[in-house]
């Protein structure tokens, strides 16, 4: 499902990836504190999703929260992906599944962000970890 342009969900408001590296079809809640967005499995001849996919989702929803949270000067912020730690994978997801991506800030010290990450599918979690990311301020 590609997102729609139009929708207040489409995640390209808030992060700069497109197809084909963009992973997650909408967000679904942005908070202070964390994020959500999904993306169903697209049909593929390699068969269920990839787990580095479920990485670079997880990674796309953090960089959602931050994007649709201006800093207190008021620019948009980006993150960058620095580290992982913890990660672990459950089954791949297959053809035609919902994922869910989410994602709970844990702390922040100046430019570097905390994030507890699981994705899930069908009920089950298919990924989880702890997601570092440097935040990059418009100047």
């Amino acid at each position: 499902m590609a997102p729609d342009p139009d929708s207040g969900t489409d995640p390209r408001r808030w992060i700069p990836h497109r197809e084909p590296i963009l992973c997650i079809d909408r967000v679904t809640a942005i908070r202070p504190d964390g994020a959500t967005a999904e993306r169903r499995v697209p049909a593929s001849p390699d068969g269920p999703m990839w787990e580095g996919w479920l990485i670079e989702g997880l990674a796309q929803t953090a960089a959602a929260m931050r994007g649709g949270q201006p800093d207190a000067g008021g620019s948009a912020q980006r993150g960058m992906l620095v580290g992982l730690r913890d990660v672990a994978f459950g089954r791949r997801p297959l053809p035609g599944e919902l994922v869910e991506f989410e994602v709970v800030l844990l702390k922040q010290l100046g430019t570097l962000t905390l994030f507890a990450a699981t994705a899930r599918a069908g009920g089950e979690v298919v990924a989880r970890g702890t997601m570092k990311f440097h935040i990059e301020v418009d100047a």
